[in-house]
């Protein structure tokens, strides 16, 4: 059998899912095959922190679509470490097709991370489909649409893994112990949190000492203002949070009573195995992968429908011992169906299957 050779690429190693994964994926191949790599094509990030010492690493510093000195960067890195497999995470697919045309006796690799592609209408990706020898989806929805819609030789549903990549305790959560709601997603659309600050607003009604924790990119957009708009009309100055960007999540969770997801689209959120990884029941929208994964239908409620998001979180604030009982589940299914290992050895399998006569 050939030998593996594999290197992620991702745009960026800002903290996301997608990225987190990708550096997640690098540092988990190193000890089961012969070389593991990582190339961030655009931006550098808090992540790279957290990127192995012994990882082979190379930024592109890309500055446009078809940027040649990048091109030429990533062939030459390709070429020295005899790379066999390619492994584009996300929007990191077009630069991976440019080298697949270049050095065609590789594996192109296409990680299909974001819910909202199933409205994906781009020429580029069906032209860029047909250059992809294996298309791994982290949703059921995902899956069905590739096969559908795109070109690709060979499609699979892999659900996402999550583990803690940082033992910092640099957070402190303000709010009461025991009384607090946390929600991890940079401030995009897609997370719809004012979907979420509505919810809240019919909590705080009959449970006025709840605060409500919000951790992820703030991008300063009309979204982001949307939303600070929604906080200080509400006067909710005083019971809901804003962080930012934080790496410390396990020191977080640990601080948190509820996780909740508020999407009006995912994929299989990587925010939403952390929660079980943390024993924190979860309250979520009926998106992506979400009810596959909490498998209690009165936690998983339709999207935009505040006050079904609002009555399934008092279910957990009223019910100690359903409480309890869903942290637990849900920690259990993390560690049965979503470990690191289980993906890993999957992963490693869909690759070698690319050399089995």
């Amino acid at each position: 059998m050939k030998e593996i050779r594999a290197i992620q690429i991702i745009d960026s190693l800002h903290i996301g899912g997608a990225e987190t994964l990708a550096v997640n994926i690098s540092n988990g191949l190193k000890e089961r095959i012969p070389f593991s790599s990582l190339c961030v094509t655009r931006n550098e990030g808090d992540l790279k922190s957290v990127v192995d010492s012994d990882i082979e690493y190379i930024f592109l510093d890309r500055k446009k679509t078809i940027d040649i000195k990048a091109i030429k960067k990533l062939l030459k890195f390709v070429s020295k470490h005899k790379i066999t497999i390619i492994h584009a995470h996300s929007t990191s697919l077009y630069i991976a097709v440019l080298i697949k045309l270049c050095r065609p006796r590789l594996k192109l690799v296409w990680h299909n991370h974001y819910g909202l592609n199933v409205n994906n209408k781009s020429i580029s990706l069906r032209l860029c489909s047909y250059f992809i020898s294996l298309a791994i989806n982290v949703s059921k929805e995902l899956d069905t649409w590739v096969k559908k819609e795109l070109h690709v030789k060979k499609t699979v549903f892999l659900p996402n893994f999550a583990e803690f990549n940082s033992e910092e305790t640099t957070t402190t959560l303000k709010g009461g112990e025991g009384k607090r709601l946390v929600h991890i997603g940079g401030f995009r659309h897609e997370k719809d949190h004012l979907n979420l600050l509505k919810a809240f607003l019919l909590i705080k009604k009959g449970h006025p000492d709840w605060t409500l924790h919000l951790i992820g990119k703030d991008y300063k957009d009309g979204y982001s203002s949307n939303i600070h708009s929604f906080i200080s009309e509400q006067n909710l100055t005083n019971a809901v949070f804003i962080y930012g960007l934080k790496t410390d999540i396990k020191n977080i969770l640990s601080q948190s009573s509820i996780g909740v997801l508020s999407s009006s689209s995912e994929g299989l959120p990587l925010s939403l195995i952390e929660f079980g990884l943390a024993r924190i029941p979860v309250v979520s929208t009926n998106v992506g992968q979400c009810l596959d994964i909490i498998e209690t239908k009165n936690l998983v409620v339709p999207s935009k429908d505040p006050k079904a998001f609002a009555e399934a979180i008092m279910l957990l604030i009223k019910d100690e011992e359903f409480y309890a009982k869903e942290a637990e589940k849900l920690n259990m299914t993390i560690k049965n169906r979503f470990s690191k290992n289980q993906f890993m050895n999957e992963l490693v399998d869909l690759y070698a299957s690319f050399y089995l006569d």
